[in-house]
């Protein structure tokens, strides 16, 4: 669980700002990550959520586990994501470590969000027979 962040973004004219988790160890072949925003404000404010992941013996920010698959939060709500991951028939699940990416867009001026990440649902794959 990621508690109790803010971000913000500066600037006369669009603006973002990207972060980072720390990496974490997986705990299922799929997960359903909640962001929750607590306070959001700032002009076209959006936080976005993407989930990342690589093997301890990778360098570097990881991969995107499903870019079709992320979270986006403009107003303060609690929004869950179930992450499959994008290539079922060659990955079987998260890589060894998962992180988040947080990125705060304005479409101008200054915006800020203070959010969290609920711990995180892990879950099997299952196939029927």
């Amino acid at each position: 669980m990621i508690d109790a962040q803010t971000l913000v973004t500066t600037g006369a004219g669009a603006s973002s700002v990207i972060l980072f988790s720390p990496w974490f160890q997986r705990g299922g072949d799929y997960a359903t990550f909640t962001a929750e925003a607590v306070a959001l404000a700032g002009t076209g404010a959006k936080l976005t959520v993407r989930a990342f992941h690589k093997n301890a013996e990778d360098t570097g920010d990881g991969v995107d586990v499903n870019s079709a698959t992320t979270i986006e939060l403009t107003t303060a709500t609690r929004t869950p994501a179930t992450w499959p991951v994008q290539d079922t028939s060659t990955v079987k699940g998260f890589k060894q470590l998962v992180r988040y990416q947080f990125k705060l867009e304005a479409t101008s001026g200054t915006a800020y969000a203070t959010f969290r990440m609920l711990s995180p649902i892990w879950f099997d794959n299952v196939k029927a027979w």
